[in-house]
């Protein structure tokens, strides 16, 4: 994952834009026969996600989901990350999400774009 370090510091820029890492599912995803072509597709997708974010001039920062469980909560319309607050969620296509993730963004009421609804909570299968 070519961006998986962008945006992990506090450079004194506002971003309003949170975007919930998949580093998680690259786990999931990663067949050892196939070595790193298994993770291709992922990549794809979410290199390319953050690459029209930033042609589109928009800044945002990685969320990662075990940050997000000790130190996140939803504050009505904001998204509260230790000392950071977005006013707008990305989910990207993601197989699997923790369930403190899904809690969180329950009681989120900011705007939240879904870019795929994860099919496993915590491993397991939903629906």
């Amino acid at each position: 994952m070519k961006f998986i370090f962008s945006n992990v510091y506090d450079d004194g820029e506002n971003y309003d834009v949170a975007i919930v890492h998949p580093l998680k599912n690259a786990y999931l995803e990663f067949v050892h026969s196939e070595g790193c072509e298994s993770l291709k597709e992922l990549d794809e997708e979410f290199t390319k996600l953050l690459f029209d974010l930033r042609e589109n001039g928009i800044q945002y920062q990685l969320i990662d989901e075990n940050i997000l469980s000790s130190h996140g909560a939803a504050e009505g319309k904001e998204l509260r990350v230790g000392e950071c607050t977005y006013n707008c969620v990305i989910l990207p296509k993601m197989r699997s999400i923790s369930s403190s993730t899904v809690g969180i963004l329950k009681k989120y009421q900011g705007k939240l774009l879904n870019l795929g609804t994860p099919t496993y909570v915590d491993g397991v299968f939903t629906q």
